[in-house]
Formats: structure tokens, C-alpha cells, sequence
């Protein structure tokens, strides 16, 4: 959970309603990308007190009450908080919309509160700040932006640098022919057109373009998008964004989106099941420690942390459930690596935990229990794993230290290889393999020649149900106990949570996880081998 304060203060004309108005940029959950805002003013004539407005918040309040003590310059200074806007209910991240709202006791205004209702004061007694909601369906049904002061343009995914939010986000399919693609609902990508030459068209050149989104926006962006840029002007995004482009017709427009739509994952359960959650939800509230976080997270001893143990690694009575208890170890590539609890799954919080949580454990099960290392790591665990809306209800008290002391045996150390050594393995395919399990997308932009695609999403099929995740699977299955499989992402994440999978796999099929050819992680992955000198490096194909 990371936050980062970033003033917007611009410089502008000293007559310009805009001037006395401070935008602050929170970075609410960092592994999803997702993009919060405080918005703030001194009240004329009284320094000692401001008004704010929050846009697009998560359930810590605390956050944007340093946000605006921190953009105001002053933390004595008495905040007012004058409304939540809600650009939508987010598909990936848990939204403090109504809890934040309580918190201060301001309303929410959202696309049905002053939809066409034109300009009207954001802040009491200043007529020269105003706030203008505009309905933009397409991303979503109730998606909208918020002009503030004419000069900001609070996007939420209806628009994001040198992209959009995908159309429909929650109705994009897998293709019947090929699983691992994509379709886009056409009537959806037509609304968000509509949306665009209404609402952003109109509007100058110079207006500050805020998105809700930016890096590690995996789940919600219509991929490529300019992840590096937090903001823009719209003279900026009219040059470099395709969907803003001067001239583009409805007809591009769809088919732009089609085409980019197909190399993403089709849309997981869990998104759904997280906007339900977040319309229904008013109640939930993060706050600093562990108190009042989603559940009440125990400390297990070694004998409780057992029966759970158990449950998981067990195999499943019925195909097409998942576990209601998942074992997940949160520690770094390299502690896992140097010895883990058999058939533990891997998601460390040195990578986006978040977005695996969703895609891997769609369901959202009853219980999960995790292992951390130290009080701080499982403070910040709890935190993450709330936002991505898991209930934690137990960690092992002590970690694999204590699991150890129990008497209980670690997995054998993860076999790890630098792109080195793996690209002078490869020259010898007789005993050696590549998986390549990144996203469908990276795989067609470039791929190391004769690697196997198996993407980390489909495996979970493979790893909890014992149903067949790749055309390839054989490779897993049939491969001789004497060979190497390198597991390759893009850069040493993903793969080590397959890995994981394929161990717990094996457990529940009877061997050892160490039963089967050695996986071997493949160190920094393909950004890694893409960095050996060109002699050095394997072939690359594209598709």
C-alpha cells in the first residue's frame, strides 16, 4: 500500500478561478495503478481554515487528510470537507466512497447526483469554483468526469494517458476459438465514442487531464497506454491518444478497441463480484494497524496453522470450487525461493500482489491464510490484501522459522537460473524447456523461439482443478523427471508463482513437489534475456 503526494500547482493567470485551487495526487494502491485525488482551497478571508473535496477514494481517510494538510502546507489548518466524487464504482480495487464519506460527513456526488444539471460551486460561497459533472458511459454504465474551475478534468478511466478505460470492462469475453483472446462489446466501445465527443471534445486545450489510473493498471486499461504519465493537458492527449484524436470516426473508433481488446485477458469473475461489493458496501473502513481491517486477522500457532494446511493441499472432492482456504506466502522471490511450506503459493509483496489475487483466486474464498516474515511486512500485507477485497482470517504466528522449530520440513530450494545460464541451457533443447507464462499480448509482441506460451491466469485451472490449462500441457506432465522446464515471465514474478502452483499441483496428486523435471525460475525473465548481448541472446519470434 503506497502513497505518494504530488502537488499540482500550476502556474497560471493570478485572476484565474484555478489559481487558488490545489490538486493533490495519492497513489492509493500502486500495484493496481489506481489514482486518488484530494482537492483543496483556503476559505477568502480566513487562512485558518480550507475547503476539500476527495475524488475517487479508498477506504483510509487518513490518507487524504494528510493529502490535504500536505498540499495546504499546513497540517493546523481546519479542512471542510465539501463532497466524495465518484467517477465509478471500481471493477479492481475496494472503494471507500461511502466510508470515507461517513468518515467526514460529506455527501457523494456521482453521475446520477447533478447529471446534466450544469455548473454549479464545489466549495460554499465561491462562485468562481465550479464543478461540472458530466455523464460519460462506456468504460461503465455510471462512469462520469468532473470539470473543476474549467481547468481540471477528473477522468476516472474514461480517459487515460494516451488511452481509455476498456469499454464494457465488465463484459469483455473470452473467444470461443481461442480462450486466450478477448472480445469487446461493440455497443459498449460505441457509448464510450459518444461519451468522448460530448463530454472531453468541447473542452480547451488547455485543461489538465487527472486519470484514475496509471502503472499497473493491468485489469481496467485498454492496453497499450502511457503507464510513465500521471497527467497531461488535452492539447497533449489530443496529439498522442488515439481515442481523442481529431477526426477519428465511430467505425475506427470500435475497431481500434476490437483489435486492442484482443490481446488482453477476458475479464475475471472477481471484477464483478468487486463492483457488487462496492455498491452495496458502505461500511468498511481501513485504518492505520491492523484493527478494522477486512476480518480479524489471528495469529495461528504450528498445530492450528496445520488443519488448514491441510485443507489446501488436499485434493479437491469437486472440480470447478475453490479452496475455501488458501495458504499464501507474501515473503520475497528470494526468502520463497530459499525454502517455502509445501504446496504454499507464492505472491510476494515485492510485486503486484494485488492484481494476482485477483485473477488467481476469483472467487474470493472464505478464509485465507498467509505467512509473513516480521510485524511490519504483515501490517502491510493486510492492507494489500484488503484493497483487492481478500478476507485474511490467520497468519502463522513466527513464519517458516516456527513451522521449522515444529519439526515440519520446508520444500526443497527453488531452482533460479540467470538469463545467462538460461539462454546456454536453450542451445540444448534435448534436455531443457521454456514455459513463457506472461499474458497473450506480451507473447505476441515477442517471444523467445520454440518457448511454450502457458499464461499464469489459465494455470490456476491446472494447479486447484486438475483440468488442462494449455495446449501444451504435456510438457508438464510428461517431461522426464531428469530435465529442466525454465519458467519465464517478464521479470521473475509471475513465473515463481507458477512454479508454486505446479508444486502445490503435484502434492495434491500424490508425489513430492519435487517429484517431476526440475522447474527452474527464470531470473529478471524476458526483460533479462532481451538485455545479453545480441550474440548471446535467444532467437525471438513474434505472433
Amino acid at each position: 500500500f503506497c502513497t505518494l503526494l504530488v502537488s499540482e500547482r500550476r502556474a497560471m493567470d493570478a485572476t484565474s478561478p484555478a489559481s487558488s485551487v490545489i490538486v493533490q495526487r495519492v497513489v492509493s494502491a500502486k500495484a493496481l495503478g489506481h489514482l486518488s485525488y484530494v482537492v483543496a482551497a483556503r476559505c477568502p478571508g480566513n487562512s485558518t481554515m480550507a475547503d476539500a473535496v476527495v475524488v475517487d477514494p479508498v477506504p483510509d481517510v487518513s490518507l487524504y487528510r494528510e493529502a490535504a494538510a500536505t498540499a495546504l502546507g499546513d497540517a493546523s489548518v481546519e479542512i471542510r470537507w465539501r463532497a466524495v466524487l465518484l467517477t465509478h464504482l471500481p471493477e479492481d480495487v475496494v472503494s471507500g466512497h461511502a466510508a470515507v464519506a461517513a468518515a467526514v460527513g460529506a455527501p457523494v456526488i456521482n453521475a446520477t447526483s447533478h447529471g446534466h444539471a450544469g455548473a454549479f460551486p464545489l466549495f460554499p460561497g465561491r462562485d468562481d469554483v465550479q464543478l461540472r459533472v458530466m455523464p460519460t458511459p462506456g468504460h461503465t454504465q455510471d462512469s462520469c468526469c468532473f470539470l473543476v474551475a474549467n481547468t481540471y478534468l477528473f477522468t476516472g478511466d474514461t480517459v487515460l494517458c494516451d488511452s481509455i478505460g476498456i469499454p464494457g470492462v465488465l463484459h469483455v469475453r473470452a473467444e470461443e476459438a481461442k480462450p486466450d483472446r478477448a472480445v469487446a462489446n461493440a455497443d459498449y466501445a460505441r457509448a464510450h465514442f459518444a461519451s468522448l465527443r460530448r463530454a472531453v471534445d468541447p473542452l480547451p486545450d488547455a485543461t489538465f487531464v487527472l486519470p484514475g489510473h496509471t502503472q499497473g493498471a493491468t485489469l481496467v486499461a485498454l492496453a497499450p497506454f502511457n503507464a510513465a504519465m500521471e497527467r497531461d493537458t488535452l492539447a497533449g492527449q489530443r496529439r498522442t491518444n488515439w481515442a481523442l484524436r481529431p477526426g477519428i470516426t465511430q467505425e475506427e473508433f470500435v475497431a481500434e478497441v476490437q483489435r486492442r481488446v484482443a490481446g488482453m485477458v477476458p475479464t475475471p469473475r472477481a471484477l464483478q463480484g468487486m463492483v457488487l461489493r462496492n455498491a452495496t458496501s458502505n461500511e468498511l473502513q481501513l485504518t492505520r494497524g491492523r484493527d478494522g481491517l477486512l476480518g480479524s486477522p489471528r495469529g495461528l500457532a504450528v498445530s492450528e496453522f496445520q488443519a488448514h494446511y491441510d485443507a489446501f493441499v488436499a485434493r479437491p472432492d469437486g472440480a470447478g470450487a475453490d479452496p475455501s482456504t488458501w495458504v499464501i506466502d507474501v515473503r520475497s522471490n528470494a526468502e520463497f525461493c530459499a525454502g517455502h511450506i509445501p504446496g504454499s503459493v507464492y505472491m510476494g509483496l515485492d510485486g503486484g500482489v494485488e492484481l494476482w489475487l485477483t485473477l488467481l483466486l476469483r472467487t474470493r474464498p472464505s478464509a485465507v491464510v498467509m505467512l509473513v516474515v516480521g510485524s511490519a511486512e504483515l501490517d502491510d500485507a493486510l492492507r494489500r490484501f484488503a484493497m483487492a477485497g481478500v478476507v485474511v482470517t490467520g497468519y502463522l504466528e513466527g513464519g517458516v522459522d516456527a513451522w521449522v522449530a515444529a519439526g515440519r520440513s520446508l520444500a526443497p530450494r527453488v531452482a533460479e537460473a540467470t538469463p545467462a545460464d538460461t539462454a546456454a541451457a536453450l542451445r540444448s533443447r534435448e534436455t531443457n524447456s521454456l514455459v513463457d507464462c506472461r499474458f497473450a499480448s506480451e507473447w505476441r509482441a515477442g517471444h523467445v523461439a520454440g518457448a511454450v506460451f502457458h499464461p499464469l491466469h489459465a494455470h490456476r485451472r491446472r494447479a486447484l482443478f486438475d483440468e488442462p490449462a494449455a495446449e501444451d500441457d504435456a510438457l508438464l506432465d510428461e517431461t522426464p523427471a531428469e530435465h529442466r522446464v525454465f519458467v519465464q515471465c517478464r521479470l521473475g514474478y509471475r513465473s515463481l508463482i507458477l512454479i508454486s502452483l505446479e508444486m502445490l499441483r503435484r502434492l495434491r496428486r500424490g508425489r513430492r513437489v519435487d517429484e517431476g523435471p526440475t522447474l527452474v525460475n527464470v531470473v529478471r525473465g524476458w526483460t533479462g534475456l532481451q538485455e545479453l548481448p545480441e550474440a548471446d541472446r535467444p532467437a525471438v519470434e513474434t505472433a
